[in-house]
């Protein structure tokens, strides 16, 4: 009587015909060839017991034969090479100077006669011209105004009474320097004393000192 299968059995029949299927997915090429292709060999199906174990692990290779023994560097200080010394050269030799010529004897000095020169005339003197008078100056156009004499104590208040009659008219522009010119003060002057000689005779009237025959007006 034949035994059933086991369940691993089956499984690794499985594996085994994935296995196959994937070796002739491999084997068909990727481009189409010129020549006819033949038609694909069937392969027969392995045994069931077919088993693929995988490869145990290698272990890594020792490099210890490839390592190189070197002796270990050492530091190694030479002395620098001294400089080949350098002769020198010997000093020259100073050349003697030469010795000194002597001067050359001067030629004897001939002696010149000096030309006899003639005594300059004298001139003779001009006589002295009469000196012209000096011209007189002229005249400037601006003639110094004499100093005014000191004004008497006296005319003291009068001299006041115009200054103060004169800044008045000045306030007034033209018209008021007009009546401070000197012949409107004159006329004005003249004016005022025609007046008292008036009061005056108009008073003696009234008084019946002078008889007129004409009553002198007299505002009231």
């Amino acid at each position: 009587m034949a035994t059933a299968p086991s369940p691993n059995d089956l499984t690794r029949q499985q594996l085994d015909e994935l296995d196959a299927l994937l070796q002739k997915m491999l084997m068909v090429p990727l481009a189409p060839a010129e020549a006819p292709v033949s038609p694909p060999m069937t392969q027969p199906p392995l045994p069931p017991s077919w088993r693929v174990d995988a490869p145990a692990s290698v272990p890594a290779p020792s490099l210890a034969h490839l390592a190189v023994n070197e002796p270990p560097a050492t530091l190694k200080f030479e002395a620098p090479v001294a400089p080949t010394p350098i002769a020198k050269a010997p000093a020259p030799v100073p050349t003697p100077a030469a010795p000194p010529q002597p001067a050359p004897t001067p030629a004897p000095m001939v002696k010149v006669t000096p030309a006899p020169t003639k005594a300059p005339t004298p001139k003779p003197t001009p006589a002295p011209q009469p000196k012209a008078p000096p011209l007189p100056a002229p005249p400037t156009a601006l003639t110094p105004v004499p100093a005014a004499p000191p004004v008497p104590f006296v005319f003291l208040p009068l001299v006041a009474l115009n200054g103060l009659f004169d800044s008045i008219c000045g306030m007034f522009g033209p018209l008021g320097r007009l009546f401070r010119s000197g012949f409107i003060k004159n006329l004005l002057g003249f004016a005022g004393l025609g007046l008292i000689v008036y009061t005056v005779i108009h008073v003696a009237q009234i008084q019946g000192w002078v008889s007129l025959p004409v009553v002198l007006p007299w505002p009231k």
